[in-house]
């Protein structure tokens, strides 16, 4: 799997337990020398690899902001 691949499966799961939209949704699985604000791109998950996402998900009038990180095995 992929950063934009886990980025599209994390965005139909919110969407799926009601979110409205998911407006913001970085991955990134190895951040050297990559930029926050970059798309996702097609850089595999490797052991490892930290994963870390960045959230933006709207529902009614509400925005979350929630950053989470984890290592792969």
């Amino acid at each position: 799997m992929d950063e934009y691949e886990f980025g599209q499966l994390l965005k139909q799961r919110m969407i799926a337990l009601g979110a409205d939209s998911v407006d913001r949704l970085p991955v990134r699985f190895d951040p050297a020398g990559k930029s926050y604000e970059q798309p996702n791109y097609n850089v595999p998950l490797a052991p490892g690899n930290f994963i870390w996402v960045d959230i933006g998900a709207r529902r009614a009038d509400q925005i979350s902001d929630l950053d989470r990180v984890a290592k792969d095995q």
